[in-house]
């Protein structure tokens, strides 16, 4: 049965509603099309290092001494990798248990290495393990979560954009088009490796045409990052170009909503498999949710200082997809709302 507990709430089962619960909706027509503004996105090239992740030696045993006690543990821990022959430094987030699997699992870690790490480059990552005595003494673990190097203090004056607009699009807008498609959205990625040249560009969701298409291309080749970039570092930003008719009547407007309600609007949320300790994550917090999937992984950010040990609860969250039609998905596709998240479990699949 499912479950979601906290101090707040108590629910024996997880009901799932009706998605428009969870939007306004607005008897006014938007614009012909707006762009986004550019959002900064970690580089992905630095979680792909973590694949060549070596793990020599044995695998963490569960302590004797404990699994006859009947004592279980879970660790969470912070490895920082900088060198490619040596250890990953580690630094416990949180644990519940005994020294004892604290050293056990440190023992393990100890013997990891990351051979294609580059000269200078460092990169953290979290893991967490779970010593369970109801199971025969089993050890369980995940695999590494990249935590990206915080982007907070990068100066968006940096950001040159195209000096024209999108001509060729809002033409695109005004044609015949615009009666069989109310709605369109283009999602691109920008990827800048030196200052003043331009930008690798991928198209990471396109449900318009090739002309849309092309004049995106056209427009992002015209971007330029006047600052620094660390050497071996690239600085990534998705920016979404959408339109919408002017003959659409309506609008769907997205509600800040608490994480039990949310996981009410969840598609296909009875199948989900996951349990989460929000206790151990500095509760309560709250989150940025950005709708992305299923066009593209949706975009969470905390509220306030970044916790690394919410990264895995996070990472789920990015995976979440709303249950919506397609007509809805468009008009609210990179729209943003807070979760508010209290302290409790969140339990599913059990």
């Amino acid at each position: 049965m499912n479950s979601i507990t906290n101090s707040y709430f108590n629910f024996s089962r997880l009901r799932l509603r009706g998605a428009g619960a969870i939007f306004v909706l607005n008897l006014w027509a938007l614009g012909l099309h707006s762009v986004q503004a550019q959002t900064l996105v970690p580089d992905e090239t630095s979680a792909q290092t973590l694949q060549c992740l070596v793990k020599p030696g044995a695998a963490p045993a569960f302590p004797e001494r404990m699994l006859e006690q009947r004592l279980g543990a879970f660790l969470r821990v912070k490895l920082v990798f900088t060198h490619p022959e040596r250890a990953p430094r580690q630094e416990l987030l949180f644990r519940s248990g005994a020294q004892e699997h604290q050293d056990e699992m440190e023992r393990y870690l100890n013997n990891y290495r990351l051979p294609c790490l580059k000269p200078g480059q460092t990169i953290e990552a979290v893991q967490e393990f779970n010593f369970d005595p109801d199971k025969f003494g089993s050890v369980h673990w995940n695999d590494l979560r990249h935590s990206p190097n915080s982007s907070g203090n990068f100066d968006y004056a940096c950001i040159k954009t195209a000096e024209r607009k999108l001509s060729h699009f809002e033409d695109q807008a005004l044609s015949s088009n615009i009666k069989r498609k109310a709605n369109g959205n283009v999602i691109a990625s920008m990827r800048f490796t030196r200052p003043n040249a331009p930008p690798e560009v991928k198209i990471l969701y396109d449900n318009g045409n090739a002309n849309w298409r092309n004049s995106v291309l056209e427009h992002l080749s015209e971007y330029r990052v006047t600052c620094p970039v660390p050497e071996g570092e690239a600085i990534v930003f998705e920016q979404q170009f959408s339109y919408a008719a002017s003959t659409r009547s309506y609008d769907y407007a997205l509600k800040d909503t608490d994480i039990v309600k949310f996981l009410g609007f969840v598609k296909d949320i009875d199948k989900q498999k996951v349990n989460f300790d929000l206790d151990s994550m500095a509760c309560p917090f709250e989150v940025v949710w950005g709708v992305g999937m299923p066009a593209i992984k949706n975009r969470v950010g905390q509220v306030g200082a970044p916790n690394p040990n919410r990264l895995e609860f996070i990472a789920w969250l990015e995976t979440l997809t709303l249950n919506v039609g397609p007509d809805v998905f468009d008009q609210i596709l990179g729209n943003k709302f807070k979760i508010y998240v209290p302290c409790g479990k969140i339990n599913l699949g059990d």
